[in-house]
Formats: C-alpha cells, structure tokens, sequence
C-alpha cells in the first residue's frame, strides 16, 4: 500500500523523536501508525498476527520513552518489559538491543535463574533503563521489597493474554494502574469469550485497542499467504474393537452415575466439561449422604476410561498402553483406579492395545504424517510437528527417524522428566542452523519462540483453543509462503475440536471490533484526554 503524501512527513516526524536505530531497519507504515496512536491514546492492547511486528510496535513506544529518559522527563525511570519464560526475555533483549539507540548493558534479562542481591543491583542501576524479566520474577521481588513499580514508566506485556486471574501479569497490571504507570499490551490471540477480554482490559486498564488481521489492507502485502489443508483419517477396525470394549466399560460408568442424579444423561458423547461438573454434584451429594462418595469414584473411572478413548482415537495405541501402564505402575493408588485395574473390560482393551503394539499396527495418522513430513523434507523444507503428549512426541521422532534424510528432534517443556531450558535452547539451535530438518513440540514451542522460516506446520492433532491454533500457525509464512497441515480423526473429538477452534476464531475477531468500537467511544469524549495520557481510567467501559 502506497502512503499518501500527507502521511509521510507526520510519520517522519515521528520518527526523529525516537531512540531507533534506523539504519537498516524496515519501517512498515501500519507499525509506525499503530505505535503513534498507542502513544496519543493511552493504556493499549496490540492484538496483531504473529511474525507482522508487535514487537517493533512496543520497541517505538520504549524508543519514545527513552527519548524522554535522555531529555531528563523521565531520567529517574525505567522500562519494565515483561515476558512469560526466560528464553523469550533473551529473545526480547537481543530484539531492543538490536532496534533501539541503547547500550548493551541498558538492556538487561532477569529470571528465577538470577541471584536475588544481583536482581536488585540491575533494579536500582540507573544505567538500566529496560529490564526484561518474567512476571513471577518481578512478582516476587515486588513483594519481597526489591523493587518499586514507581521506578518505572513503561510496562509492556508480552502475550498479554496470560493477564487473568491469579497470573503474576494481572497482579503486576492491577499494581502499576493504581500508580498511573503506562501500560501496553501485546497478543496474537486474547480470546473468543467475551468475559475473557473484558477482564484482561480491565487489568491492563486498557483505554485502547490496536487490532490488525492478515485481511487488513495495510498489514496484507506484508503477510505471507498460509495454505491449510485438513487430512482426515479413519480408525481402523482393530481400533474399533478396542474402542468398543471402553465405550462399554463406560457405558456402564455413567448409568451408575445417571442413577446417582449427578448426571443428566448416560450418553456416551458427553463432554468432559460435564463430567467434571459431574465432580462437583458427587461432592455435594457426599456431604449429605456417604452413598456421594461412591458418585466420586465412579466419576474418576469414568474421566480415566474418556481419556484413555480419546488417546485411541486421535494418538494411537502407543500413548494409550502408555496412559493404561502409567496407571498400573502407581505406588498409590485410588480406590477409582484399583476399580479400573480390575475391570474385565478395561483388561480386555489393555491386552488388544499391546497385541496391536507387537504388531506394529499405528494410528493412520502416522502413515499420513510420514508420507507428509518425507515429501517435504525432500523438497528441502523445514517443518515443525505439534503433538500434545509426550508419549506421542517421542513416538513421532522415533518413527520420523527411521526414514533416510530426516533428522528429527523433540523438543517439550520443563518438568520432572522434561527438559531444561538449556536444552530447548539447544534443540531450537539445531534446527535454525538445519542440523534437524524436523522440530516435534509439545505446546512449548507454540508461544513466541523465534523460528523465522519454518515451511510447514503439521498439527498431529486438532486443538479446541483459537489461541492455541493462531499460535501454531503463526510458526509459519515468516519468511515466505507458509503450509499447515491438520490431521482429523473422523468421528473423534478431533473433528469436533477443529470446528470448535474455527468458531472461535471467526467469534473473536467480531468480538474484538466490537471492543475496539466500545472503547473509542468510551475515550471519545475530549475532556477525558487528559486523564488518558496520564494514565488514568475514572471509569471502566461496560462491555
């Protein structure tokens, strides 16, 4: 899109005020827009497509401020750039390090990981005018009388859709608004529930919203076009056998269930939703009459044999034997599962799944992956798998592994069994540098992680969040044109999983224009102006 003559010079105007390193640097006439209206308008909330620029949005408005903090308006102040885990506030920092007029040690990264008498030396240096750090880090000094958010005139929220409930970012939001400190706030994706985005803007004290999709007219010659393509694949009929024997065990769980009246319906399509909220009747009904707790054991089978159905039906027989013997090998064990154990249905499925596994017979989804994954790789492509379990992660690079040509590493999050941060930096590593020509994550590497030219996007299973499916696609079109891949099991929860997610997404985006909308008129009235550059919201909109 061609800028028109009469938008030129504002924007350079603009430009000059900034602490930017211009040299080199791509200013996109949408950034530069958005970053000058955050800054006339007050509290914002960004909300544009991964790999189109939030980050340079907030680096304009921290170049602003440091302009102020070199002027002397702000000399005393810092930046607080907030981000969800340490390796994105590496990320970050070496992103400002790079875009603004500052020095290396003005930008400094703190963590759980740093000493606390070396976290409160870079709190009160007054060279650093940004620190990037987690929430829980700064959570924790906060509290701990480290650090005074009035040191601060910034804070920026990165993936700012975490800020709800008891998360450290809507107790750090809630903190700085009472302090007038400015606030913006960063996100691909806040939610589809109405509830959901009101409380993040009332946290954020957000009098704001910048919003951009890859529709937009300004935001699309820059947007790569992402293909997606839905496989959908049907279980096998030694699946299907398997299958029956569990949904006859749970057949049988949910009458009991019914009978206790904490269940509408015995239907075997119920949502897990109702089954917890099935929890929260059989609790009530236990402390009026001790037959609750027998509802309560039965509940918990009944969630065991729904989880273990839906492993067979969008994994595999491998992570379901896995969940089955995970069960089995329990120190301690519940008189649910005990139950379960002995259960000559449950016994039954167990031994078909483990003939199946010595068989070598696999959920089609992986003859699908396979022929998907070793077309592209051969092609010369760089691909990215998603799986939810770790069992399944494992699975895939095992199998991914046993083809010539394909180089394939897992990489999942922190855990008792899981990986460091280290490691997952490593991992990220090898495959920027090409040494695997195939990344297998859990949900770890959905989030913000730097992988800038990554071809195709393989989804081994459906996912019910809009968040969580922006976020994996947002893997892809970086560089150039992206590709997606998401493999259905017809019938299962997947299916309906997709369609859910494909709901939300068009309900979100309606949603967050009428926001949008609510918020300017809010704001529209000239008097306020005053108290919006200030900071300050006298009153929350209604929405």
């Amino acid at each position: 899109m061609e800028e028109k003559k009469g938008e030129q010079e504002p924007h350079a105007r603009f430009l000059k005020q900034l602490a930017l390193r211009k040299e080199g640097m791509e200013f996109r006439e949408y950034q530069v827009a958005m970053a000058e209206r955050v800054l006339k308008k007050g509290n914002s909330l960004v909300i544009l497509p991964t790999a189109l620029g939030k980050t340079f949005v907030a680096a304009m408005v921290i170049a602003k401020f440091i302009g102020e903090m070199r002027r002397g308006a702000r000399e005393d102040r810092k930046v607080l750039f907030l981000v969800p885990t340490k390796p994105l506030a590496l990320q970050q920092v070496q992103r400002l390090r790079q875009v603004l007029q500052v020095e290396e040690n003005e930008v400094q990264v703190l963590s759980g990981e740093t000493a606390p008498e070396k976290r409160q030396a870079v709190w009160e240096d007054a060279n650093v005018k940004i620190v990037c750090a987690t929430p829980q880090t700064a959570e924790f000094d906060l509290l701990a009388g480290r650090v005074s958010l009035e040191r601060f005139c910034l804070l920026v929220f990165d993936e700012a859709h975490r800020a709800v409930k008891e998360h450290a970012y809507a107790f750090l939001a809630k903190e700085a608004a009472k302090r007038a400190i400015f606030l913006l706030g960063l996100t691909a994706s806040p939610s589809s529930k109405k509830e959901v985005v009101s409380e993040i803007c009332r946290n954020l004290n957000t009098q704001h919203i910048e919003l951009k999709d890859e529709d937009d007219a300004e935001v699309k010659r820059y947007a790569n076009p992402v293909r997606v393509n839905w496989i959908f694949v049907d279980l096998p009929a030694e699946f299907l056998e398997i299958k029956r024997k569990l949904e006859g065990l749970l057949k049988g769980i949910l009458l009991e269930l019914k009978g206790f009246g904490v269940l509408e319906s015995a239907e075997l399509k119920r949502h897990k939703r109702e089954l917890l909220e099935a929890r929260k009747k059989a609790l009530d009904l236990s402390r009026q009459n001790p037959e609750g707790f027998r509802a309560l054991s039965l509940q918990a089978k009944a969630m065991s044999v729904s989880h273990a159905l839906d492993l067979l039906e969008t994994e595999g027989v491998h992570p379901t034997l896995a969940f089955m013997r995970e069960l089995r090998a329990r120190k301690q064990k519940s008189r649910a599962t005990k139950e379960l154990l002995g259960d000559y249905q449950w016994k039954l499925a167990e031994e078909a799944g483990e003939a199946l596994e010595k068989q070598g017979v696999e959920h089609p989804k992986f003859t699908r992956l396979k022929a998907i994954v070793m077309d592209a790789v051969q092609s010369g492509k760089s691909v990215i798998v998603f799986a939810h379990y770790r069992d399944t992660v494992e699975k895939i690079v095992k199998e991914l592994n046993g083809f010539a040509g394909v180089k394939a590493a897992a990489m999942v999050g922190k855990s008792k069994e899981g990986m460091s941060q280290k490691k997952q930096a490593q991992v990220l590593r090898e495959f920027k540098e090409k040494k695997n020509s195939v990344l297998v994550a859990t949900s770890v590497a959905e989030e913000g992680i730097d992988i800038p030219a990554v071809d195709l996007v393989v989804f081994f299973e459906a996912v019910p969040s809009e968040i969580r499916s922006i976020q994996r696609r947002g893997r892809t079109g970086r560089a150039r044109q992206g590709n997606v891949v998401v493999l259905i099991t017809r019938g299962s929860k997947d299916e309906a999983f997709f369609w859910l997610a494909k709901h939300k997404e068009k309900k979100m985006k309606r949603m967050l224009r009428e926001l949008k909308e609510s918020l300017e008129k809010e704001f529209a009235d000239p008097e306020k102006q005053g108290e919006v550059i200030a900071g300050n919201q006298t009153r929350m909109f209604d929405f």
